[in-house]
């Protein structure tokens, strides 16, 4: 399977960044998104800037969740897939 250069450059960036914190913990932080985020549904009485406020940064969170998540399983696959190359090349 051939990459392309801007394929190539997500892979390697993910693969260097995927130990990082926010990488590792990805699933942490969108569990803790999902709190906020449905606080802020108009089942409860509150105002309405903190209902937009709570649903705001619940989304934000869940989408760097999503975003964590792809990040960690690219860089895990590329490293996996230059581990394979390694072992049938040598």
């Amino acid at each position: 399977m051939e990459l392309t250069k801007q394929e190539l450059k997500l892979a390697v960036f993910a693969a260097r960044q995927y130990q990082n914190f926010f990488y590792r913990n990805n699933q942490l932080i969108g569990y803790i998104g999902l709190v906020p985020f449905f606080l802020g549904f108009p089942v409860f009485p509150w105002s309405e800037w903190l209902r937009n406020f709570l649903m705001t940064v619940g989304l934000i969170m869940l989408i760097s969740s999503a975003f964590g998540f792809f990040v960690s399983t690219t860089g895990k696959l590329y490293e996996q897939l230059q581990v394979l190359k390694k072992g049938a090349s040598g």
